[in-house]
């Protein structure tokens, strides 16, 4: 995003000062708010990542419970309603009447409302014409869309025409990132109208004559691919939120090269398509290949052309990963691979010759988010798009398992003749250049694998469970019970969880810590950066990646059920009478007190759980407390803050300042808005005094993280805040 967009964010967001977060302690705590007499019904209740709402079938008003303000906002609906759908995702939660339209958004802690027109569409299956993404919802009647914008708390609506034939089924809707899109299909036509909206310009874009959007992986990250076939003419049309326009690449019908069909399980950021055609220039075998690259972040199409002979050589198609896409092409004569590479990230192609040989049989292709690789029966061949390095190994190749691949790391196993009760585990790492080699047991076993780990059992004797992290480019093991034959392994954000019956074990990537128990009638959920659990019938207890250890705790009233969500767990006490919210920040369990009958309902999002009891609802939030905290020494941010950053926003660098009021181990570090951690930015003890440190914009694996909306977080001994900055590349 360019620099110029940093007065249309300002006026957006309003004053800096307004950016700054109340003071709060570390506790976190529990906030009540009693709910209408006049609701009726079922009620409604759901929660997002840092917001939550809460109404009723028929109801006068809408409840906002805001993570970052802990504080409810009530929006009156001025008579008794029918909540038609209510839906919460991420950081925005919309709902609609018969005739009105409601949106909060916790980015910018504000509501709207708008009356809005035309009837709703048919959705009685998916794709549903209201719903919402992490920071945008949509909104669709046969003649307008609505876009509720999260970045400025707003509704947006734009005209539009729907055939009078139109059916459920007949659109496509959804939201990613930055942007929201509405693609209405017209009976046989098969160019349909689409409709894109930009959170980067708080503007939609639209398009008469659009294209096909198949599945899911062509829905990616900050923008779109769509085709279509008119004529004599092919149109493949890109979307980029960054520039908010639809690039369309058209060329006469010519034989298509096929597309590979990719697997983005474990890939963060899906943002290139890639595809080739190819022309006879010169009979009877002269060719001519043209591969067209398009990355959703620069919004242009790059055109690589390659003259060959099909004698010669052949190809099968494009292999798409997450931010780069690569065609084998084989030497017919020589049985030689060479690799055509696009990157997302230069938005260009390059020609790779690893020496790679072998017969007509695809061995291992396999692309990472940033990561290519492919191997023979002698070596294997590694290219990091994110460095622009390759590195080989040489191994002999007797049974290879099929590779892992991720954001950043490919993983491979094959058995080794050496040591026939081993096999060798190769890790290659885009971000850290480097390949890491280390032996394991022999055996196949239950395999999970996401962006940050690759965790695989074995089944000897003295059967493990191997881990590989990615976020330090490390590994370790978990010696398992003889008598366990077929663990149970899940892995989630930076966390893996292996279970059979009453074993248990916890690997954490940031660490490359293990820890394992035996114990009875286990029950769990893993989370995002907490794990928790019950064991041994009475017993709570809950894992923090923050805090890298357990927290116990024993509830008088015994132990009924356990809930996990990004940064908290959920615990509730037999009888149903008492409710324990668990703050993964800090490591503490918070009570729920005040109740004085059985809990109803209880509901878990992200970073804040719902609990309705009687004619109350109570939300939780990790950042605040009702305790008081020491007074702070003023700051630029204000008085009473420990936490500010100058400027905000920035494009390079911003440099933070903290208070530490009380001497003690201090963690300041940057979350995305999902709540995943990106830097660490302090993690040592500090005596009391005022710091400054300045965050570069880089994670922690030195990468540049994308323009958006981040949390600036600070905990301490007895002290803690958020701040929210803005980063425009």
């Amino acid at each position: 995003m360019k620099k110029a967009l940093l007065f249309g964010l300002l006026a957006g967001f309003g004053l800096l000062s307004s950016l700054n977060l109340p003071l709060h302690a570390q506790t976190g705590a529990w906030f009540r708010q009693t709910l209408h007499p006049q609701m009726s019904g079922t009620t409604l209740m759901y929660c997002g990542e840092s917001v939550a709402a809460v109404t009723s079938e028929q109801s006068p008003v809408i409840y906002f419970f805001d993570v970052f303000t802990a504080q409810w906002t009530t929006v009156s609906l001025k008579s008794v309603k029918k909540i038609n759908k209510i839906v919460v995702n991420g950081n925005v939660a919309v709902a609609y009447t018969d005739s009105l339209l409601i949106g909060y958004s916790a980015l910018v802690s504000g509501w709207d409302t708008l009356p809005y027109q035309g009837e709703v569409l048919p959705s009685y299956f998916e794709p549903n014409p209201f719903g919402a993404g992490e920071n945008l919802a949509w909104f669709v009647t046969r003649t307008h869309a609505y876009i509720f914008d999260g970045a400025i708390g707003k509704w947006k609506e734009h005209e539009i025409s729907v055939p009078d034939n139109y059916q459920s089924g007949d659109g496509s809707f959804w939201s990613r990132d930055n942007y929201a899109a509405v693609i209405i299909y017209r009976g046989s036509v098969i160019s349909p109208y689409m409709l894109a909206y930009s959170m980067e310009k708080h503007a939609f874009c639209e398009l008469d004559e659009g294209g096909t959007c198949l599945d899911d992986e062509w829905k990616m990250n900050y923008g779109f691919f769509a085709y279509r076939t008119s004529g004599d003419d092919q149109i493949r049309i890109g979307y980029s939120a960054f520039k908010n326009r639809f690039e369309i690449l058209s060329f006469q019908k010519a034989p298509l090269v096929s597309f590979l069909a990719r697997n983005l399980k474990n890939v963060k950021e899906n943002t290139v398509y890639a595809f080739a055609y190819s022309q006879l220039i010169n009979p009877p075998d002269g060719c001519r290949l043209y591969c067209h690259g398009f990355d959703t972040r620069s919004g242009i199409w790059s055109e690589y052309s390659w003259d060959y002979s099909s004698t010669d050589f052949e190809f099968s198609g494009f292999y798409c990963g997450g931010q780069v896409a690569m065609l084998p092409v084989r030497n017919k004569k020589t049985g030689e691979y060479s690799y055509m590479v696009y990157s997302g990230k230069n938005n260009s192609f390059t020609v790779h010759f690893p020496e790679l040989f072998r017969d007509a049989t695809p061995y291992g292709t396999i692309l990472g988010g940033s990561t290519v690789t492919d191997f023979d029966t002698a070596s294997i061949w590694f290219h990091s798009v994110e460095t622009g390095r390759t590195k080989y190994l040489s191994f002999s190749r007797e049974d290879i398992m099929s590779p892992v691949s991720g954001e950043n790391y490919v993983c491979y196993r094959n058995y080794s003749r050496s040591h026939p009760d081993s096999m060798h585990v190769y890790a290659f790492n885009g971000n850290f250049d480097s390949l890491l080699v280390f032996m394991a047991p022999y055996g196949y076993g239950n395999t999970s694998s996401n962006e940050n780990i690759v965790a695989f059992g074995t089944m000897l004797p003295n059967n493990t469970v191997q881990f590989y992290s990615s976020v330090i480019h490390n590994h370790n093991h978990l010696l398992l019970p003889e008598n366990i034959e077929y663990p149970m392994t899940y892995v989630n954000g930076k966390l893996a969880f292996v279970n059979y019956l009453s074993f248990y074990g916890i690997y954490d990537a940031n660490t490359n810590g293990t820890f394992s128990e035996t114990c009875s009638k286990l029950k769990f959920q893993c989370g995002i950066n907490v794990i928790s659990l019950f064991k041994n019938g009475n017993q709570f207890s809950a894992y923090s990646s923050y805090t890298g250890k357990f927290h116990e705790l024993t509830p008088p009233e015994g132990t009924y059920d356990v809930y996990a969500g990004t940064d908290i767990g959920l615990f509730r006490s037999l009888g149903l009478k008492k409710v324990y919210a668990f703050n993964g920040l800090t490591g503490d369990y918070v009570p729920l007190t005040d109740l004085t009958s059985d809990v109803f309902n209880t509901v878990m999002g992200g970073s804040t759980a719902l609990v309705l009891q009687g004619n109350n609802v109570w939300a939780f939030s990790p950042l605040h407390a009702t305790v008081s905290v020491p007074a702070a020494i003023a700051i630029d941010g204000g008085p009473d803050h420990f936490l500010a950053n100058y400027p905000n926003p920035f494009s390079e660098a911003t440099t933070v300042t903290y208070i530490v009021p009380k001497a003690g181990k201090v963690l300041l570090m940057v979350t995305d808005l999902r709540g995943q951690t990106l830097r660490i930015l302090v993690s040592d003890v500090r005596q009391a005094g005022k710091y400054t440190v300045v965050w570069d914009g880089l994670n922690d694996a030195g990468k540049p993280v994308g323009s958006g909306i981040y949390l600036l977080s600070i905990i301490g001994s007895n002290f803690s805040e958020a701040r929210k900055v803005f980063l425009i590349r």
